[in-house]
């Protein structure tokens, strides 16, 4: 039996890596990579890090248990992201999610992740194009969290993945799914202000361990490959300087946790973690501007860029944008598009409803 002709091809669509000429694929090589996609405008904006300073439905992705901390009782995002546009125009990451909570202290999300590569071409050497295709990956989450003390929350998630991808056959195509379950573990900690009233700083903290579980298996155990596992682990200030200005800063480390050939001294391993850093500016509750910087080492890939966002956020609505700009010697795969997402309250409209005299 063949194995399927568009696997490289797929490990190097969604790759986050490109050089001025081609693509570089990371020597990290899993399956579904794009769980390891910022969805969120808002993070995207900040570097793309949010595991300590999340606390919308986009938690869901980057950690669970800032949930339990949400002011929101019920809270609805739906996100879109444009990928890899230079080379192929319909290529997207698709994200919507969910959150309520049952109480003061616990939260339940759910989320749905859905990443089209577009629509392509396969090739049987000799014969030539004989059939277009639309490969696809997706991923359902359900996940709940729960305050331990005033200041501390752990959370747990499950998460079912399936990717499907398009057989060689020569008269015929195939669609060849892959099936997989994992999990993360999440946990937050969030310190009490410190100051007064209108001039204070709260601390936080934020660590996750995503993708636990099964190989993706395709066809054979030929075809099993690793889940994106990774670990983050970060930090968030929030600042209050006067009533209508707020500042947030977050950093945050992030470690594939997955076997490598490639990767062998102490120095190497060290060189796969990943580190972003960010700010958001918030005025008057309404306008949000936000910047970041991402950077891997020139050891591992060299994937380097700065990140720029603004939100604006009205009623129960909330619609965050941002872009990316590379600085490193390879390109990022989402440069030069715009992520948007749309953030719904829906516990504020019914406060806001007037009392009936």
């Amino acid at each position: 039996m063949k194995r399927f002709l568009l696997f490289s091809l797929v490990n190097l669509a969604v790759a986050p890596l490109v050089s001025q000429s081609n693509y570089q694929i990371n020597s990290d090589s899993t399956a579904v990579p794009f769980l390891r996609i910022s969805p969120d405008s808002r993070a995207g904006g900040m570097g793309d890090g949010g595991v300590a300073c999340a606390g919308d439905p986009n938690a869901i992705h980057w950690n669970l248990a800032n949930l339990a901390f949400a002011k929101r009782k019920f809270a609805v995002a739906v996100s879109y992201t444009p990928w890899m546009r230079a080379l192929v125009p319909d290529c997207n990451l698709a994200y919507l999610g969910f959150y309520v909570k049952p109480d003061s202290i616990s939260a339940i999300g759910v989320s749905l992740r859905y990443f089209s590569f577009g629509q392509m071409t396969t090739l049987t050497p000799g014969i030539g194009a004989y059939g277009q295709f639309r490969p696809n990956e997706y991923a359902a989450d359900i996940g709940y969290t729960r305050k331990l003390s005033e200041h501390f929350a752990a959370g747990i998630s499950a998460r079912l993945i399936q990717s499907n991808l398009v057989g060689p056959g020569v008269f015929a195509l195939s669609m060849i799914k892959g099936m997989a379950c994992a999990g993360d573990i999440t946990a937050a900690w969030k310190g009490d202000a410190i100051g007064s009233e209108f001039r204070n700083m709260r601390p936080s903290l934020g660590l996750s361990i995503s993708n636990i579980g099964t190989k993706m298996w395709y066809r054979d155990r030929d075809s099993a490959e690793f889940l994106p596992t990774n670990a983050r682990f970060g930090g968030a200030l929030l600042f209050v300087i006067a009533p209508n200005h707020q500042f947030t800063w977050q950093g945050e480390a992030n470690k594939l946790l997955v076997p490598t050939t490639t990767v062998n001294t102490t120095k190497e391993k060290l060189g796969q973690i990943t580190l972003s850093s960010g700010i958001e500016y918030i005025f008057k509750q309404n306008f949000k501007f936000r910047g970041g910087y991402f950077h891997e080492f020139r050891s591992h890939s060299d994937n380097r860029y700065m990140t720029t966002g603004v939100g604006i956020e009205y009623s129960v609505f909330q619609l965050d944008f941002a872009y990316l700009i590379p600085v490193g010697r390879v390109h990022s795969a989402p440069e030069e598009t715009i992520r948007f997402t749309l953030l719904l309250n829906f516990d504020v409209l019914r406060q806001a409803k007037p009392k009936r005299k």
